[in-house]
């Protein structure tokens, strides 16, 4: 396994261009939570009439504009958070 990863490592090293394609967790060690797991934002409670999944839907976003943004500010930004390893090392 060691192997593929330094294959890997040796590919992307390599590169002139690269997209990285990542889910919400690789900014959990940023102190900014997922989306899905038991602390992620889906599973925070608050003060809404439906759930955060939906909140973040384009239609929720589309008709309900301000509550939108109301969620957005409260539970999805975190101006004191850090990059990580992973994201100084994709930065890099």
């Amino acid at each position: 396994m060691a192997n593929k990863y330094e294959t890997l490592k040796q590919m992307i090293n390599e590169c002139h261009n690269i997209v990285v394609f990542s889910g919400a967790g690789i900014s959990v060690p940023s102190g900014i939570p997922d989306f899905r797991s038991a602390q992620g934002i889906y599973n925070q409670k608050g003060h809404y009439s439906v759930s955060p999944e939906e909140i973040v839907s384009h239609t929720f976003f589309y008709n309900n504009t301000e509550e939108f943004y109301e969620f957005y500010k409260e539970k999805m930004c975190y101006p004191k958070a850090e990059p990580n390893a992973a994201h100084k090392y994709f930065a890099d």
